[in-house]
């Protein structure tokens, strides 16, 4: 069955609207709270609408985005235990229901991220290489904006509050590994909202950013 067309202009709105409220609440330190409550809701509501616009969405591509998250997932699970991948870091509760000490989400949210680089960088005519590295480049950019605040929003805590740059290697290296594989193996894809979706993304943490410091 087709699924029922929805205007992407208005999937943009809602994107805009949610990412603008958020800013609005994360700013309030009375509404810190609440809206830390409503990460998780947030996080899932914004990746279903990435997967509703993204085409082809087949049997192939689930393999692959599954696989992609459950690696994603577990690396997050021997980081937590071991501390040797990303550094020595906790999560927080602001991500949700955790199973061995990482939230669930974390794998989606692996997935979303790298569906919306790859979808981005696949309109360039370069090899699969080159665009995992871009792809890569742009959810580590992500990164630099997110990390800062990870503490007070409660994603996670850094030992000693410092970030350490091997957090930023392991994200340099899961993220061309996971863009490389959709790329290689995947159809190529496309969604007329993932530039927006990852956009405003970074743009709601580097303006929180400058809120909140």
């Amino acid at each position: 069955m087709e699924r029922p067309a929805v205007n992407h202009r208005i999937l943009i709105g809602v994107l805009i609207i949610l990412y603008a409220v958020g800013l609005v609440g994360f700013s309030q330190e009375s509404l810190q709270p609440l809206f830390i409550e409503l990460v998780p809701v947030h996080l899932l509501v914004v990746t279903v609408i990435l997967l509703y616009t993204t085409h082809p969405l087949n049997t192939r591509v689930v393999i692959i985005l599954a696989a992609i998250g459950i690696t994603g997932f577990f690396a997050e699970v021997a980081g937590v235990l071991t501390g040797l991948i990303f550094g020595s870091y906790s999560y927080g509760p602001a991500l949700g229901v955790k199973l061995w000490d990482v939230p669930l989400l974390i794998g989606l949210n692996w997935v979303s991220l790298t569906l919306a680089s790859v979808i981005i960088v696949s309109r360039l005519s370069f090899p699969a290489w080159i665009k995992a590295l871009l792809g890569g480049s742009l959810m580590v950019f992500l990164d630099l904006w997110l990390e800062p605040l990870a503490g007070p929003l409660h994603y996670w805590y850094w030992e000693g509050g410092v970030i350490p740059i091997q957090n930023y290697i392991a994200w340099m290296f899961f993220s061309v590994l996971f863009c490389f594989t959709l790329l290689r193996f995947g159809p190529k894809l496309t969604s007329p909202i993932a530039g927006w979706w990852l956009g405003l993304q970074i743009g709601f943490f580097v303006i929180l950013n400058g809120v909140l410091w």
